[in-house]
């Protein structure tokens, strides 16, 4: 079945993903695809916290809460240069490895 965590680490591995090949002038072509995805698992979040039961839905609004905002933390923190590039090819390379 589908699972709200797979989709919020998703979203964290997106938007790393993301700001990385920003950090490394990569052309657009090279990670569009990863945008759609983090435009379409935002929305699945979203649906998720929408739908789920009564008592858990408060929970469901918190969690979806912060992780929007950590990950919009950390693409301002990669955007104003405040993430070292080399913190950022660690992540990337993280990314990896949860991925597969």
């Amino acid at each position: 079945g589908l699972s709200a965590s797979m989709f919020a680490l998703e979203q964290v591995v997106f938007t790393i993903a993301a700001c990385y090949n920003v950090a490394h002038a990569l052309p657009l072509s090279a990670y569009a695809d990863v945008l759609v995805l983090l435009v379409q698992n935002h929305v699945l979040l979203a649906l998720f916290c929408r739908h789920t039961r009564h008592h858990d839905r408060r929970t469901a609004l918190l969690a979806y809460a912060a992780l929007t905002a950590a990950l919009l933390v950390f693409a301002v923190a990669h955007a104003t240069a405040l993430l070292p590039l080399r913190a950022l090819d660690a992540l990337q390379t993280a990314n990896v490895a949860i991925m597969t």
